[in-house]
């Protein structure tokens, strides 16, 4: 089950390039289009949809002997067969998800994991820091997706070498950078970069909001009052 050559982990690159594709549907189908979740691993061309699969362009993928895999959908995010990418990759430290009775991966990263922080666990994936469900059923699971796996390969000393076989291969996309959250880039309204340092603004572009911390003038409607002695 585990690759032997480290050139198979990085022919999944291609398919993480194209990752964002295949939530996207075909043009080719002017009444009803399909999604582009058909992708051949052999040739790594643009995706098609389930429409053209059965035309004269799949079946000569599947003539010559290309590996063609369908992209399924799994918690909203993008998914593959773990059959599919077994003579790939090592799936066995990968978190499985069950899509209609059939063990998947997820193909990109999971997302910020500070949003997704519902539950304590001590086990999270080793490249993006996502939290693992504590009843996976998987104990020795560390990646939370294969593109977090592909990435965390890529940068170990072992694979050093195989970088200059595949330096004609498309980079992978990075999902994380969209969910990703990035507090320094954070600024309240009306504010700046070039006027962040600078108190005197910084007062002036709050000063608005002291209006919401005025006391009510009137008291509450049915609060019960004590009649004045006279």
């Amino acid at each position: 089950m585990v690759a032997k050559d480290p050139r198979k982990i990085l022919q999944l690159k291609p398919l993480l390039s194209k990752a964002n594709q295949f939530s996207e549907k075909c043009g080719s189908q002017e009444h009803n289009p399909k999604f582009l979740n058909m992708y051949c691993m052999t040739c790594n061309i643009e995706p098609l949809c389930i429409m053209c699969s059965g035309s004269k362009i799949e079946s000569a993928h599947r003539e010559l002997g290309h590996k063609v895999v369908q992209v399924q959908k799994s918690t909203y995010q993008n998914a593959l067969k773990a059959k599919d990418v077994t003579d790939c990759i090592d799936g066995s430290d990968i978190v499985q998800c069950i899509n209609n009775h059939k063990a998947v991966f997820i193909i990109g990263t999971r997302g910020d994991p500070k949003k997704h922080r519902l539950f304590v666990t001590e086990q999270d994936c080793v490249h993006c820091g996502f939290a693992l469900k504590p009843t996976n059923p998987q104990p020795n699971a560390k990646y939370c997706s294969i593109e977090c796996k592909v990435k965390h390969i890529e940068n170990l000393p072992a694979y050093e070498s195989t970088r200059t076989d595949t330096e004609n291969l498309p980079p992978p996309l990075d999902l994380s950078a969209t969910t990703s959250s990035q507090p320094d880039n954070l600024s309240l309204p009306g504010l700046n970069a070039t006027t962040a340092n600078q108190p005197d603004n910084l007062s002036m572009s709050i000063a608005p909001t002291a209006t919401s911390l005025k006391c009510r003038a009137r008291m509450r409607k049915g609060i019960p009052r004590r009649a004045p002695f006279f």
